[in-house]
């Protein structure tokens, strides 16, 4: 997180479980914002009415009443439009039917050339270590399924990124300080569960 630059930790936590907890996190974000969307969507377009705030499990989000409705639409209408969301390859998984000598490809997430992104790659071993070296990649899966429908008119998926990238987004800081307005000034802070997930799973000494 780019504003972390004094007084912090530093843990090891293996991308599964990070990825796990975050996506489990941004989604829930997302799902606030889109039920916040949806109840402002009729409100009359004033400059009074314009903007509200979403309420994201003790975390408040900008919410822009006339311009949310459409994100949150192409979110709901992504498969329809030839999109799947990255978040469901996190977990390594095989892709297609294996080939006649029991060989297959795999997806499952891994880490950009430059290390500082994560993307879907295609790997030939069912744990996704063993990355594919003969060129596959996901775009090359989804034509494969696509051909294998028999209909010339088949326009294979794509992978949507919208919630992946927010991951490894370093503009993208997530509070451990769970904001609640009505706790008493003596009470103890609360502790985000996203933070305490990645916390008990990161390697540390104590």
């Amino acid at each position: 997180c780019d504003s972390c630059s004094s007084e912090y930790g530093e843990y090891i936590v293996d991308l599964q479980s990070y990825l796990e907890s975050m996506i489990d996190y941004y989604q829930e974000e997302q799902e606030n914002y889109c039920k916040a969307c949806e109840e402002c969507a009729g409100m009359d377009a004033d400059a009074d009415a314009g903007d509200a705030d979403a309420d994201a499990g003790g975390r408040r989000l900008d919410l822009d009443c006339q311009t949310c409705y459409p994100t949150c639409q192409n979110i709901e209408n992504m498969e329809e439009n030839g999109y799947l969301d990255a978040s469901e390859f996190i977990e390594c998984q095989q892709m297609g039917d294996a080939n006649d000598d029991g060989s297959a490809y795999y997806t499952g997430p891994m880490c950009s050339n430059g290390g500082t992104k994560i993307k879907i790659g295609v790997f030939t071993d069912d744990l996704c270590t063993e990355f594919a070296e003969d060129g596959t990649d996901v775009d090359t899966l989804f034509q494969a399924q696509a051909d294998a429908e028999g209909d010339a008119n088949a326009v294979p998926f794509r992978l949507s990124y919208h919630l992946l990238k927010k991951v490894h987004d370093s503009s993208n800081c997530v509070s451990c300080l769970v904001e609640d307005n009505d706790a008493d000034a003596n009470d103890d802070a609360e502790v985000a569960e996203v933070c305490e997930e990645l916390y008990e799973e990161a390697a540390k000494c104590e």
